[in-house]
């Protein structure tokens, strides 16, 4: 078993160590340790003991009892489970150094406490000597037995930034080094370092994504990855959504603070997943209940008068630790850089785990948001954004729509389980299920066109009420078993998703606002009866096989899928019904090859489609969009180390994009095509407990190689075709029992195609985020956090001549947490 000590501790720990921290402590069980054998010499050199501290622990069951001390106490303690089975420590009450508190622990169990060089703790059997037959006369030497595991889960915490594991790419818990795909995690303490506030702003420093292309907007969160609009997975299931329609701003949304770790899976995703989006998918990870007790207070305050207060606490609800839960929530009232556009929040996540036994886990969740924007999303014309007028440039704090007319209510609410079942050592059944609901109350006025003065833009009055639900189950066996020299971790399963979608949508004439003088109050007009009225209705089944063999060093990874899909829509005006049923079969292979010396080179290809929920002019349904991805790359982890180094080039192509008909301009065909190719480098490291460092690099090319349009050769808005990134944390040695440290970022976003035709550009921007933090003995933290900390004033994206989007400017945060 490993404990871990906080992140920021004095102590360098060996990363074999310092991963199995707090995941063996707080998801309990785990893989069973590999055992290696060890002499019984003591460490050559060990660190002083800290100050003493008075202590008051119950006697309990030894193994968890170190466990809680060690995490409490901030040091780093590794050891075989099977040591501490069936044993119990005394109660502890009174005044000690560490050493001397966990000497008492173990008294009577006879373990011995071993330092090691780097200031970790190790236990082992104390030796016994072993009289040899008297006719021999040799006393053997005694060999001690100890083990550390790398307990790390796919789900589970991970210490510093580097996480060797994940689930995304294969519904398996797998190593990230023996995994044929290009896959990103950024875990707890990164997110937590950088106080992101969005889940957009948690892919900042992520190769290969652009987490900002409408700024400011802070209806969604809103990425592309590889050139392509990403889709968002929460625990592995879809997050509905109505892609590219009227009213798909009823954006479901999940708070980072409720998660564990976010996760980029880049490329098709299809074949196990059924419809998605060319360039891969975000993976939300949620915090899961502990057996160990963890609580911790936080309160923010920032920028544009933001206060915030956030609350996460887990543990056992029994005394065996069968039942355990978690509750996470957060509280917000906070203005924006633009004005009437606020960022109220209220997020509540409880969360309860169950048990029984070693091989049934069943977590029971659920999620209640309420997010108030005021306004919602404000963008103006490009001249007055990206280039001045003879009037300057439109100021980054002006409102487009009208603080009397304007609304942003959104309400959603999710429930769901996840269940896991070892049937055998090899078998083992997971069920995942979630059912979302979501309502929007939306009213705005936009702009429309800017007229030729260049300083009045004439708007549109715009409401929708939107409501949105959906269904996810996903059900699948993992099969482990091996022919002959061949192992293989095979996944079979089923999913099936549901959602509908009723929109209303009203849209009306409004007076025009001059950008430069603007009048508020004025007077909207919107329709009795609503000018959009349809019900839309969406489900998908899905049956997939995948299979990952290894022989040896050779892993191959090879799937297949079948979706079967059907979308209805009922125009409530008119009285039609447009249905669609196409299905699709996916697949996936992918090669690799696992060195001793922690190379991993690896080609693979996949696929993927989307529906797409549109008609032509004579009312027929679009086909699905298609996909292929070519990818190599190589992943390098140095033996024994904190870091993951990455790089992959890759080659995208995106078929049956609709475009023009030349025949009739009216209609609408598919004989469009996207393509992207490109390279990406990310490398992250977690070098001691006290420096960990992250940095990418992405080149791009993407171009509309087919259309009838425009935009024939052209690259898609919104989309650079450099992005680059690097950001380092580390934190001094202590002083008097306070910790304090310090965090750099950079961040570089090449300049984007203003619109479909390429008229103009948004400029590209360089930004500089930074961040102060001390840690005042175990419980207390004090954080400081600046994002665009020279207050760089950008366009973060275009869509066109009149919708451009400022990016946030200097945002500061401070926040004071206490944890016990």
């Amino acid at each position: 078993m490993a404990v871990a000590r906080p992140r920021c501790s004095e102590r360098p720990l060996p990363q074999a160590i310092r991963l199995a921290l707090l995941a063996m402590a707080f998801a309990g069980a785990a893989t069973p340790p590999a055992v290696h054998a060890a002499t019984d010499a003591a460490s050559p050199t060990q660190a002083d003991d800290t100050a003493a501290r008075d202590y008051n622990i119950p006697a309990g069951p030894l193994g968890r009892t170190l466990s809680a001390f060690a995490a409490n106490a901030g040091i780093a303690l590794s050891f075989d489970p099977a040591l501490t089975e069936g044993l119990a420590s005394p109660a502890l009450s009174g005044r000690y150094t560490e050493r001397a508190a966990l000497e008492q622990l173990l008294e009577g169990s006879n373990l011995a406490l071993r330092p090691r060089a780097d200031g970790s703790y190790t236990l082992a059997r104390r030796p016994v000597a072993a009289a040899a037959p008297h006719s021999q006369g040799i006393a053997l030497p005694t060999v001690v037995v100890t083990a550390q595991a790398d307990t790390e889960t796919a789900r589970g915490p991970v210490s510093g930034y580097v996480a060797k594991r994940s689930s995304s790419a294969s519904k398996t818990d797998s190593s990230l080094m023996e995994t044929a795909q290009s896959v990103s995690v950024i875990t707890r303490d990164q997110l937590s370092d950088q106080a992101v506030q969005t889940v957009g702003d948690a892919l900042k420093y992520t190769a290969g994504v652009n987490a900002d292309p409408f700024g400011a907007d802070v209806r969604a969160d809103w990425f592309y990855i590889r050139g392509f609009n990403a889709d968002a997975y929460w625990d592995g299931l879809r997050v509905p959504q109505i892609a590219n329609r009227v009213g798909s701003y009823a954006a479901f949304r999940v708070d980072p603070s409720s998660l564990e770790r976010v996760e980029v899976l880049r490329g098709p995703s299809s074949v196990l997943y059924g419809a998605g989006n060319l360039g891969g998918f975000v993976n939300l990870i949620s915090k899961d209940p502990s057996a160990e007790p963890f609580h911790e207070l936080a309160l923010d305050y920032g920028s544009h008068n933001r206060r915030q207060v956030r609350v996460d606490t887990t543990g056992a609800l029994n005394q065996d630790g069968t039942l355990q839960y978690r509750f996470n929530g957060l509280g917000r009232l906070s203005g924006t850089q633009v004005n009437n556009i606020t960022d109220d929040r209220l997020n509540l996540n409880p969360t309860l785990t169950w048990r029984p036994d070693g091989r049934t886990s069943l977590t029971l969740s659920a999620t209640y948001m309420r997010d108030n924007m005021g306004s919602a999303a404000t963008y103006g014309p490009a001249a007055g954004m990206v280039t001045p007028t003879v009037y300057g440039r439109i100021p980054t704090s002006l409102l487009t729509g009208d603080p009397g007319f304007d609304r942003y209510l959104k309400t959603q609410v999710a429930v769901g389980y996840r269940l896991e079942h070892r049937f055998a050592d090899n078998l083992t059944f997971r069920q995942n299920v979630r059912y979302t609901h979501l309502d929007l109350d939306y009213r705005s006025l936009f702009g429309k066109a800017l007229l030729a003065d260049q300083r009045t833009l004439t708007r549109t009055a715009y409401q929708a009420r939107p409501i949105l639900n959906g269904v996810q189950v996903d059900n699948h066996m993992q099969v482990n078993t091996a022919t002959g020299p061949l192992t293989h971790k095979i996944v079979g399963g089923v999913d099936y998703q549901w959602q509908g979608f009723q929109n209303r949508v009203w849209s009306g004439s409004a007076p025009s606002l001059n950008l430069y003088a603007p009048v508020y109050g004025v007077n909207a007009t919107l329709p009795a009866s609503p000018t959009t009225s349809t019900d839309q209705a969406q489900s998908q089944l899905g049956l997939y096989l995948q299979d990952q063999l290894r022989w040896e060093r050779w892993v191959l990874s090879v799937g297949g899928r079948q979706d079967f899909t059907h979308a209805s829509t009922n125009n409530n005006r008119n009285g039609t019904k447009v249905t669609q049923g196409p299905g699709k079969f996916t697949y996936r292979a992918g090669l690799l090859y696992e060195s001793p010396l922690g190379l991993s080179p690896y080609a693979s290809y996949s696929t993927s489609f989307l529906p797409t929920l549109s008609t032509n002019l004579a009312g027929d349904p679009l086909k699905p969009t298609t996909g292929q991805q070519y990818e190599a790359g190589i992943k390098y982890q140095p033996p024994g180390s904190g870091s993951m180094f990455t790089a992959a080039v890759f080659n995208l192509t995106q078929q049956n994009v609709a475009t023009a008909d030349p025949a009739n301009l009216a209609n609408t065909i598919q004989t469009g095509e996207i393509r992207t190719r490109g390279v990406e480098l990310e490398g992250k490291l977690s070098v001691t407990p006290r420096l960990n460092l992250v940095a990418s690099y992405t080149y791009q090319e993407p171009v509309v190689t087919r259309s009838n349009g425009t935009d024939r050769g052209k690259r898609p808005y919104g989309v650079p075709r450099q992005m680059a990134s690097a950001w380092a944390d580390y934190t001094l040695p202590p002083v008097q029992g306070v910790r304090v440290g310090f965090g750099a970022g950079v961040r570089y976003l090449g300049d984007t195609a203003g619109d479909t035709a390429n008229t103009f550009n948004a400029p590209a921007a360089t930004l500089f985020d930074a961040a102060i933090h001390a840690d005042i003995g175990p419980r207390w933290r004090l954080q400081l956090n600046a994002s665009n900390l020279f207050n760089r004033e950008y366009v973060a994206g275009c869509n066109s001549s009149v919708q451009c989007y400022y990016g946030n400017g200097r945002t500061i945060i401070g926040s004071i947490s206490t944890r016990w």
